[in-house]
């Protein structure tokens, strides 16, 4: 999760979240785990090293035939299906239980370095990365989970935008714009997906599309 006022982007600045509930270390990002016993939801690095979380559960809005079919007898999708069936749960209902706590976290992350006053008078655009594979009913039933989640909450600074934005081409941008990289014509960049997570490098291949 990374956030940034319009002076912040004018000026180059995006605040990546480093510091999460759970752990005492910096880190990039927080696990997608969810973890729910006597009624409560644990989340990220909250979820007990004993725990047997939810894993994978943002790929369950995927219907199983728009699934490859190596994720589709995945033992974390399987599972996850379970989970569902025996909680009465569905897709939009473990993303939004997730969404809700990952967003609370990152207003509090916001007032905490600009302070309250100044979190309640922005106006938010919320971009939420999604697969390449995602189709429309998949980021329809994410917009869904975002709401419940109370991202998309009236506010009296105005409207919250949503918008969302292919995994790969967010990996690819954040490798462009990295502090102190220079980006010349003809260069090349190959964005692999390398399965639970994106790695993006420079290549030499012919048949890569070049930067203009």
């Amino acid at each position: 999760m990374a956030w940034a006022t319009a002076a912040d982007i004018k000026s180059e600045q995006v605040n990546i979240i480093t510091s999460w509930p759970g752990t005492g270390r910096e880190e990039g990002k927080a696990p997608s785990e969810i973890f729910y016993e006597y009624g409560e939801m644990s989340w990220g690095y909250l979820v007990p090293s004993d725990g047997d979380p939810v894993r994978w559960f943002k790929l369950l809005l995927v219907q199983e035939e728009d699934l490859e079919p190596e994720l589709r007898s995945s033992e974390f999708i399987l599972r996850a299906r379970q989970f569902m069936r025996t909680e009465g749960k569905t897709p939009v209902d473990l993303i939004a239980d997730y969404l809700r706590a990952l967003w609370a976290h990152t207003l509090q992350t916001i007032a905490k370095a600009r302070g309250q006053t100044v979190l309640d008078a922005l106006r938010f655009h919320i971009v939420l990365t999604v697969p390449a594979i995602w189709k429309g009913y998949a980021r329809r039933d994410m917009t869904e989970a975002a709401r419940i989640a109370g991202m998309l909450d009236e506010r009296l600074a105005g409207d919250t935008r949503l918008s969302f934005a292919p995994e790969p081409e967010a990996a690819a941008l954040s490798t462009l714009t990295e502090p102190g990289r220079k980006v010349h014509k003809n260069d090349v960049y190959l964005v692999c997906d390398a399965g639970g997570g994106t790695v993006v490098g420079p290549a030499l291949a012919s048949d890569e599309r070049k930067v203009d």
